[in-house]
């Protein structure tokens, strides 16, 4: 009976502190839409990363999105689409 108590309150105080963490912590959103950020600050240019061929991958120029705009101070990225399809910059925003 001991060791299941214990094992309780190891798993609440896990729960307590995991809730604690990400209390308040809203993330970047990452949007195509010029609108959604029109009424934001623009804090930035971000960088694209591009792979060995000049290509670019999505999921990696997202998560790189999301860092660079955290670190400026931002919570919104715009994402610029070129001709071809493929992501050709994008700006980082602080929104209220």
């Amino acid at each position: 009976m001991r060791r299941f108590q214990m094992i309780s309150a190891c798993i609440a105080c896990a729960v307590i502190t995991a809730g604690c963490a990400t209390q308040g912590k809203q993330g970047v959103r990452v949007t195509q839409r010029a609108s959604e950020v029109s009424n934001c600050t623009n804090v930035g240019q971000l960088k694209v990363p591009r792979g060995e061929y000049g290509d670019v991958n999505e999921d990696v120029a997202y998560r790189q999105f999301r860092q660079e705009t955290e670190g400026l101070g931002g919570n919104a990225a715009l994402v610029d689409i070129g001709r071809q399809g493929a992501i050709s910059g994008a700006t980082a925003y602080r929104c209220p």
